[in-house]
């Protein structure tokens, strides 16, 4: 694949730091595109972060978005912060957990942007000729759905847990790191 992209990974966090899912959204983001840009935006009212491992396991570059009501997740404050970063990035491809505050973020920011959202995800794969698939349990997992995308980019996709697992860190890796203090309408 000739063609290469810029995916966003958005972290997923807690009090306790990085949640393991946040490795798998960086592992298949480097499964889709081996030589495209990984970025991970990181959201959070910490000026330090365990950023190496964010490296490690395959973003080229860190964002860390700092504001003091990044303490604790509420929609609508990740959603302007998410939103803004989207617009001046312009990825092709935006990776986030399926997890409820994933899935609650990503359908707010898609709906904004009026892009494409792929829910729940177990396998994502591109085409040579750059056309992203998806596939998605229906029917209580009964059945699957595969479902090529278009439209306009980016598309907004949740990854489930424990379907995208790589091979662990590469210590060797290293990336650029951004602190960006965000703002949000009061």
């Amino acid at each position: 694949m000739d063609n290469e992209i810029t995916s966003i990974v958005v972290v997923e966090s807690d009090q306790n730091g990085i949640k393991p899912v946040t490795y798998e959204l960086l592992n298949a983001a480097r499964k889709l595109n081996d030589n495209g840009k990984i970025i991970a935006l990181f959201f959070t009212d910490l000026e330090n972060v365990d950023e190496p491992s964010l490296s490690h396991y395959g973003a080229d570059e860190i964002r860390i978005c700092i504001h003091p009501a990044y303490h604790q997740y509420t929609h609508e404050t990740y959603a302007v912060g998410l939103q803004s970063e989207i617009e001046k990035i312009q990825p092709d491809i935006v990776l986030m957990p399926a997890s409820n505050s994933g899935k609650e973020l990503s359908a707010v920011v898609a709906t904004r942007l009026g892009v494409v959202l792929a829910s729940d995800c177990i396998e994502l794969q591109r085409s040579e000729e750059g056309e992203v698939t998806i596939k998605r349990p229906v029917f209580a997992g009964k059945a699957y759905s595969l479902c090529k995308l278009s439209g306009p980019k980016p598309y907004l996709i949740t990854l489930r847990p424990n379907c995208f697992r790589g091979e662990g860190a590469d210590e060797s890796r290293t990336s650029e790191t951004t602190k960006i203090k965000i703002s949000l309408p009061d």
